[in-house]
Protein backbone atom coordinates (compact mmCIF):
# COMPACT_ATOMS: atom_id res chain seq x y z
CA UNK A 1 0.00 0.00 0.00
CA UNK A 2 1.63 3.71 -0.97
CA UNK A 3 0.96 5.92 1.22
CA UNK A 4 -0.66 8.98 -0.64
CA UNK A 5 -3.14 12.39 -0.11
CA UNK A 6 -5.94 9.80 -0.22
CA UNK A 7 -4.61 7.71 2.20
CA UNK A 8 -3.33 10.22 4.79
CA UNK A 9 -7.00 11.47 4.89
CA UNK A 10 -8.51 8.42 5.50
CA UNK A 11 -6.25 7.84 8.34
CA UNK A 12 -6.84 11.14 10.15
CA UNK A 13 -11.08 11.02 9.27
CA UNK A 14 -10.71 7.26 11.00
CA UNK A 15 -8.66 8.61 14.16
CA UNK A 16 -10.84 11.25 14.23
CA UNK A 17 -13.55 8.83 14.31
CA UNK A 18 -12.22 6.83 16.94
CA UNK A 19 -11.67 10.04 19.43
CA UNK A 20 -15.38 10.63 18.97
CA UNK A 21 -16.80 7.11 19.38
CA UNK A 22 -13.96 7.37 22.61
CA UNK A 23 -15.47 10.76 23.53
CA UNK A 24 -19.08 9.32 23.31
CA UNK A 25 -18.68 6.28 25.27
CA UNK A 26 -17.16 8.50 28.14
CA UNK A 27 -13.61 7.95 27.60
CA UNK A 28 -12.17 11.16 25.52
CA UNK A 29 -8.87 12.18 24.66
CA UNK A 30 -7.63 11.69 28.66
CA UNK A 31 -9.28 7.77 29.04
CA UNK A 32 -7.26 6.90 26.08
CA UNK A 33 -3.59 8.40 27.65
CA UNK A 34 -4.62 6.56 31.17
CA UNK A 35 -4.22 3.61 29.16
CA UNK A 36 -1.07 4.60 27.20
CA UNK A 37 1.55 4.13 30.10
CA UNK A 38 0.32 0.16 31.17
CA UNK A 39 0.83 -0.76 27.43
CA UNK A 40 4.27 1.30 27.25
CA UNK A 41 5.14 -0.70 30.84
CA UNK A 42 4.38 -3.52 28.85
CA UNK A 43 6.12 -3.06 25.52
CA UNK A 44 8.86 -2.08 28.10
CA UNK A 45 9.12 -5.38 29.59
CA UNK A 46 8.56 -7.31 25.85
CA UNK A 47 11.83 -5.68 24.69
CA UNK A 48 13.62 -6.14 27.95
CA UNK A 49 12.81 -9.71 27.37
CA UNK A 50 14.11 -9.97 24.47
CA UNK A 51 17.35 -8.33 25.30
CA UNK A 52 18.12 -10.92 27.88
CA UNK A 53 16.68 -8.75 31.09
CA UNK A 54 14.18 -11.30 31.76
CA UNK A 55 13.57 -11.19 35.43
CA UNK A 56 13.07 -7.42 34.80
CA UNK A 57 10.91 -7.41 31.77
CA UNK A 58 8.66 -10.33 33.40
CA UNK A 59 7.65 -7.58 36.44
CA UNK A 60 7.51 -4.91 33.75
CA UNK A 61 5.09 -6.97 32.07
CA UNK A 62 3.20 -8.14 35.14
CA UNK A 63 2.65 -4.11 36.74
CA UNK A 64 2.00 -3.39 33.30
CA UNK A 65 -0.49 -5.87 32.50
CA UNK A 66 -1.92 -5.36 36.48
CA UNK A 67 -2.64 -1.93 35.78
CA UNK A 68 -4.09 -2.23 32.20
CA UNK A 69 -6.42 -4.76 33.80
CA UNK A 70 -7.54 -2.34 36.65
CA UNK A 71 -8.33 0.29 34.09
CA UNK A 72 -10.39 -2.16 31.53
CA UNK A 73 -12.23 -3.82 34.94
CA UNK A 74 -15.47 -2.24 34.13
CA UNK A 75 -15.05 -3.49 30.76
CA UNK A 76 -14.55 -6.99 31.64
CA UNK A 77 -17.72 -8.35 33.20
CA UNK A 78 -20.05 -6.85 29.95
CA UNK A 79 -17.59 -8.89 27.58
CA UNK A 80 -17.36 -11.86 29.46
CA UNK A 81 -21.42 -11.99 29.52
CA UNK A 82 -21.63 -11.34 26.17
CA UNK A 83 -18.97 -13.93 25.33
CA UNK A 84 -20.90 -16.52 27.56
CA UNK A 85 -24.26 -15.78 26.14
CA UNK A 86 -22.99 -16.05 22.56
CA UNK A 87 -21.09 -19.52 23.49
CA UNK A 88 -24.46 -20.76 25.00
CA UNK A 89 -26.50 -19.80 21.98
CA UNK A 90 -23.71 -21.76 19.79
CA UNK A 91 -23.78 -24.71 21.94
CA UNK A 92 -27.70 -24.76 21.63
CA UNK A 93 -28.34 -23.43 17.91
CA UNK A 94 -25.22 -24.56 16.34
CA UNK A 95 -24.01 -27.81 14.54
CA UNK A 96 -24.27 -30.99 16.87
CA UNK A 97 -22.84 -34.52 15.87
CA UNK A 98 -25.06 -37.43 15.26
Amino acid sequence: MKFNNKNGTAIVLMIIGMLLLLKFIGWGISGLFSLFLPIVVIGLGILGIKNGKSFIGIILVLIGAISLIAKLASWLAPVLAIVLIVYGCSMMFGRRAH
